[in-house]
């Protein structure tokens, strides 16, 4: 790797549990169907200037595999089905299927080939966006300053709230969190 130091991702479970069900369902019920997908940045960021160190990390994406022990962890949950589980096994991704390219100053990235597999791209390929930028735009940035951030908004929190019920407010946590972060 020669932009990025190592690879942003180091499980091929770092994705959304829902990603894992839908792709179940599609490995089920659409194995076949070909799709393309692409990534469309909302907001004005230049983010093409990146687009070389996202090619690095998804090229580094192929030699992520199930490992054994996170194959028994899902086989001994009740939703998932041993024919989906032996293929997800053997799933690796595959970079030709992701085009990635800097368009003067935009970001890029085209997905194409089985819905089964395009599937698995997405949440990844968030993560490593976002891994990547606020890396390059704030290489000094570590836990330190993530949990004093966490603290001033929680300060803030509880101030604003001080005068409510706060008994019945639960808190959770969808996705997979931003390895910057982790």
């Amino acid at each position: 790797m020669t932009q990025f130091a190592s690879p942003v991702l180091h499980s091929l479970l770092d994705t959304d549990a829902y990603k894992l069900h839908m792709q179940q369902a599609v490995f089920h019920h659409y194995y076949d169907v070909q799709v393309a997908a692409e990534f469309r940045c909302r907001g004005d960021d230049l983010l093409g200037i990146y687009a070389d160190a996202i090619r690095e990390q998804v090229d580094a994406m192929q030699h992520l595999r199930l490992q054994e022990d996170e194959f028994q962890w899902l086989s001994g949950l009740p939703f998932f089905k041993p024919d989906y589980l032996n293929w997800l096994r053997e799933f690796r991704y595959n970079p030709a299927q992701v085009c990635v390219t800097n368009d003067n100053g935009k970001l890029n990235i085209r997905l194409t080939g089985p819905w089964r597999e395009v599937i698995m791209w997405e949440v990844p390929l968030l993560a490593v966006i976002s891994e990547l930028v606020h890396h390059y735009r704030s290489p000094n940035a570590g836990v330190d300053q993530a949990l004093d951030a966490l603290e001033s908004k929680l300060v803030d929190f509880t101030a604003l709230t001080a005068n409510l019920d706060m008994s019945r407010f639960h808190l959770m946590d969808f996705g997979t969190p931003p390895p910057f972060l982790s």
